[in-house]
């Protein structure tokens, strides 16, 4: 694996754990279904983007009208998550 792949598979993973704390087991099916739709827009999209405050998502909303359909659906979902557990 190519160290972009690996820095990407990594910000995937990182978002996704953060979603999982935050939601539970229900959230931890949303961190999945966000890795596997999102990680190729992570690479093509956000390849320079180390994680921490919020710098993954904020890269996301900057390209959202470039996410594929699928990455879009589960950012959506994600962040509908994140606005329940925040109450």
């Amino acid at each position: 694996m190519s160290a972009p792949s690996t820095r990407t598979h990594c910000l995937a993973a990182a978002l996704a754990l953060s979603l999982a704390v935050l939601g539970g087991s229900a959230g931890a099916q949303t961190a999945q279904s966000f890795r596997k739709a999102c990680n190729a827009d992570l690479q093509k999209l956000c390849p320079g983007v180390q994680p921490g405050g919020g710098k993954i998502l904020q890269c996301m909303q900057t390209h959202a009208a470039e996410l594929s359909p699928d990455c879009k659906a589960a950012y959506d979902a994600a962040s509908q998550k994140m606005k329940e557990r925040r109450g």
